[in-house]
């Protein structure tokens, strides 16, 4: 008869894959944002929106330390190498109205996906906090992405390119259809706020 150590080793294994990989789907998402996030500090168009970006990149960076550290602990692996890897080369954001726009879908995506989580009772003590700061980015983008379409006549011109580009890599870092159809929906809701067109 086999050990217990012995027969609980594989189960472990097993468990710790789907776990792994959505530590790399959040981490894609947290390093990505934390780009957008320092980017938008060069473009801040007040000194305000300046020290809220500041601010915001800080808090990333203490999310994505987190994960990186559980991510660590499951994998042997570094999380920053292999989410650059997924990530690969980013276009650089010269506005302020893309970086709003790269931090939005970004963000959203990750506060969907963990507010999933959390209806489906599976969302740990942990995430809670990173769903906490997820939302907070997302008010902060759609406030911005707001304002910026009442300050100009056409931001479309500068959002649509990096709409789709930003908007590929959040699906792509959504597992499951449902969360996808989830996201979505949230971000029709978010054109709505917004007036730009989130959805293409």
């Amino acid at each position: 008869m086999p050990s217990t150590l012995a027969s609980r080793r594989p189960l472990e294994a097993e468990a710790r894959v789907p776990r792994s990989r959505a530590l790399l789907r959040l981490g894609v998402r947290q390093v990505a944002v934390l780009r957008a996030t320092s980017a938008s500090i060069a473009c801040a168009p007040t000194i305000d929106d300046c020290a809220g970006c500041i601010e915001r990149a800080r808090d990333q960076l203490l999310q994505l330390e987190r994960t990186a550290v559980q991510y660590m602990e499951h994998t042997q692996a570094s999380l920053l190498a292999d989410a650059e890897q997924v990530l690969g080369e980013l276009p650089a954001l010269g506005s302020w109205v893309e970086a709003m726009l790269a931090q939005l879908l970004l963000s959203l995506a990750t506060q969907v996906e963990l507010e999933h989580a959390r209806e489906q009772g599976t969302c740990e003590s942990p995430a809670l906090a990173v769903l906490a700061s997820a939302t907070e980015h997302v008010h902060a983008a759609r406030a911005a992405l707001h304002e910026a379409g009442a300050l100009h006549t056409n931001p479309r011109r500068t959002s649509d390119a990096a709409t789709a580009h930003w908007l590929t890599i959040a699906l792509g870092t959504l597992e499951d259809e449902s969360t996808r159809a989830a996201y979505r929906r949230a971000l029709e809701r978010a054109s709505q706020s917004t007036g730009i067109d989130l959805t293409h």
